[in-house]
Parts: structure tokens; C-alpha cells; sequence
């Protein structure tokens, strides 16, 4: 604070000294006003912050507390969580075991039961070659039972053969009387004989009634006889055809096709430039009866005569061409 002026000043300095002095004494008031209001922000300011530290401090204890708490807690879930894996890896072991149990008895069951499915079916297998075997064994013995049959037919044939020739002449009455009673013990004993009840009951049936005089050749089927008869003997080729077919339709089916057009053709004799021309002609059409056929009914004779004296070459030309001809011929 500047000092006061000398009392020795004159009334103009004195004025201005106190005019100063005022000046001097408002502004100190201005100030001290304004620090005065500033202390009491300060304090407020202050009062307001130990408030806020204290409830700091009070929150940092609640904090502290929960920390705590927390921690707790953790430590408590941290257990029962150690416990839980240890639960849930001694039941993962025990489903594991109980999978690869159930696998391997799964396994063991598969493999049982495709072990019993093979020998099923290999015993199925045996029985199917056993039935086989029975039915080559059941059709070998009705075909022999059939060819004992025939056997025993031929025998009968035979037999009322010879004692139609070795008997002596009946009256004619006699005759007409016993015709119809032996037709019809004919037709019993031919019945017998075809239905037989039992084989070696006809077998010894017809041996005994064979005197022992009688040498008896050995049996031969209805179908060697028919077919041994198939023979050109003189006829000509279409006679021959004509024979043919007549005994061919009294061959069971089986018979009529293969067989009957080599026997056939076996049985041509009187021209061996025909039984050349046949053969050309069923080898280039087939050997079927009914390629003998239209062999047969065309007017080949005038041909082969004609072509003796021909080439071979030319003749197989001709023979194709026919074959071709029969060909669309059976076509259309």
C-alpha cells in the first residue's frame, strides 16, 4: 500500500490525495469483495469434493466388498464346474464303453448271422442237388420202366404172334364165340400190360407164358421198327416222300424233325446224284422236314438229270438258287 502523502502538501495535493486515496481504498474494497466470494467457492468447492471423496470412498468399499463376493463365487462355480467335467467324463468313458460293447455284440451278431444264412443256403444248395439228382435218377428209371414197357409190349406182340401161327385151326364157331371174349381179354391184358402195377409181376408174367422153345432176340421199340422201314427200295422220290411222311406222322413229336430227315436221307439208294443234290439243299437251308418237303415236291429229277453232266460249281449255283426261291417262298 503506497504511502500516505506529507502533511506539508498544499490543498491541491491534498485533494488529489484523497481523491487517490479513495480510489484506492474502493479498489482494495473491489478486491477483497471479489477474494472474499472467490473463498467462498473455494470452500464450497471444497466442502462438495470431501463430500464426493467420502461417497468415492464409500463406493470403493461396496466395490471392495463385491470383489469379494465375486471371488467367492467364482471359486464356488470354478469347483462345481471341475466337478461337472469330472461327471461328465467318467459318463462319456461309460457310454463310451457300453458303444464299443453294443458294436462288438452287433458285430459278433452280424457276422453269426451271416455265417448261419451261408449254411443255409448251402444246405439249400445240397438239397436242390439232391432233388436234382433224384429227378435224373426218377427220369432215368421212368425211362427205363418206359423201354421195359415197350420190351414187354414187343414181347407180348411177339408171343400172340407165334401162337397164331403155331396154333391149330378153331371151328368157326368157336371162333366168332371166342373173337369177341378174346377181344375183350385182349384189351384186359393189354391194359394190364400198358398200366402195369407192378413191374416185376408182368416181367415174370410174360416170361412164363414164352415157352423156353422159343428163342426170344432182343426187344425193339415201335420206333426202331418204324423207322427201319423208312427205305427207298425201288420207289421214287416222290413215292419215297409219300412212304415216308405216312410213317413219319406215327412217331411221337420229338422224333419228327432231326432223326426222321437223316433216316431219311440215309435212305436214299437208287441215285446218288439226288442224295448229293438233298444234301446241298438241306445244308443250305437246314435239316427240317419241311426243307425235304419242298425238295421233294419240285420237279428236281428232270434237274439232276440235267446237271450230271454239269459242273459242280453250276449245280451248287442251281441248288442255292432253289434254296433262296424256297426261302421267299415261305416267307411270303
Amino acid at each position: 500500500m503506497p504511502p500516505n502523502p506529507p502533511s506539508d502538501a498544499n490543498d491541491g495535493s491534498t485533494t488529489g490525495s484523497s481523491k487517490s486515496s479513495l480510489l484506492w481504498a474502493y479498489q482494495l474494497r473491489k478486491e477483497h469483495i471479489h477474494l472474499v466470494n472467490r473463498i467462498e467457492d473455494v470452500n464450497s468447492d471444497l466442502l462438495s469434493c470431501s463430500s464426493k471423496a467420502t461417497e468415492h470412498q464409500q463406493n470403493l468399499s461396496n466395490l471392495e466388498r463385491l470383489v469379494k463376493s465375486l471371488q467367492a463365487e467364482n471359486y464356488s462355480l470354478k469347483n462345481e464346474v471341475t466337478v461337472v467335467r469330472d461327471r461328465f467324463t467318467a459318463s462319456l468313458d461309460q457310454v463310451n464303453k457300453q458303444v464299443a460293447a453294443a458294436t462288438s455284440s452287433g458285430q459278433e451278431a452280424k457276422e453269426e448271422s451271416v455265417a448261419k444264412l451261408e449254411r443255409d443256403f448251402e444246405h439249400m444248395g445240397l438239397r436242390v442237388k439232391e432233388l436234382t439228382q433224384g429227378m435224373a435218377e426218377l427220369r432215368m428209371g421212368m425211362a427205363g420202366i418206359e423201354k421195359k414197357c415197350e420190351c414187354l409190349a414187343m414181347k407180348q406182340m411177339q408171343f400172340a404172334s407165334w401162337q397164331a401161327k403155331t396154333s391149330p385151326p378153331k371151328k368157326p364157331d368157336t371162333i366168332s364165340e371166342t373173337d369177341g371174349h378174346g377181344k375183350q381179354a385182349g384189351a384186359g391184358s393189354f391194359t394190364q400190360m400198358t398200366y402195369p402195377a407192378n413191374e416185376a409181376a408182368i416181367s415174370t408174367m410174360t416170361e412164363s407164358m414164352v415157352p423156353d422153345s422159343m428163342r426170344l432176340h432182343p426187344a425193339i421199340s415201335p420206333i426202331d421198327l418204324i423207322l427201319q422201314q423208312i427205305k427207298q427200295d425201288g420207289r421214287s422220290l416222290y413215292e419215297y416222300f409219300t412212304f415216308a411222311a405216312e410213317l413219319r406222322s406215327e412217331l411221337p413229336r420229338r422224333k419228327q424233325e432231326g432223326h426222321m430227315v437223316e433216316t431219311f436221307f440215309d435212305g436214299l439208294a437208287n441215285d446218288k446224284t439226288v442224295k448229293m443234290e438233298m444234301e446241298e439243299y438241306l445244308d443250305a437251308l437246314g435239316w427240317i422236314w419241311g426243307n425235304v418237303e419242298g425238295f421233294c415236291r419240285h420237279d428236281l429229277r428232270g434237274y439232276n438229270t440235267r446237271s450230271r453232266t454239269r459242273p459242280s460249281a453250276a449245280k451248287k449255283s442251281r441248288v442255292e438258287s432253289m434254296a433262296r426261291k424256297e426261302t421267299v417262298a415261305k416267307d411270303n
